[in-house]
């Protein structure tokens, strides 16, 4: 195997991800760091082929699971106001019940 079998360069990345080059020669380090992404080789604009192609086939399950948790944790914020807004609205006697055991 060659070195050009081996490695890929970035405009071969930037296509895999539906990026234009400078767009992902401006993003690389925030790929890098924030997203798993592997680095380039040491002393090479390169980087492994075979680490990039593992990297990119879960990349977008890593990224689906985010959105998914993001879209959790708002569907939650959000039941949980209106819950609480009709509580606070219902008027009447309240009953709190304490299921914590904080207070036990």
């Amino acid at each position: 195997m060659t070195l050009q079998e081996t490695t890929i360069e970035a405009g071969e990345i930037a296509a895999a991800l539906g990026l234009g080059r400078p767009t992902f020669m401006r993003k690389v380090s925030q790929l890098v760091n924030e997203e798993g992404m592997p680095s380039r080789l040491p002393g090479r604009k390169r980087w492994s082929r075979a680490a990039i192609e593992i990297w990119i086939r879960t990349y977008g399950d890593r990224k689906a699971a985010q959105a998914v948790g993001a879209r959790t944790a708002i569907n939650i914020a959000t039941d949980r106001a209106h819950l609480r807004a009709a509580y606070v609205n219902a008027g009447g006697p309240r009953v709190v019940v304490d299921n914590t055991g904080v207070g036990a």
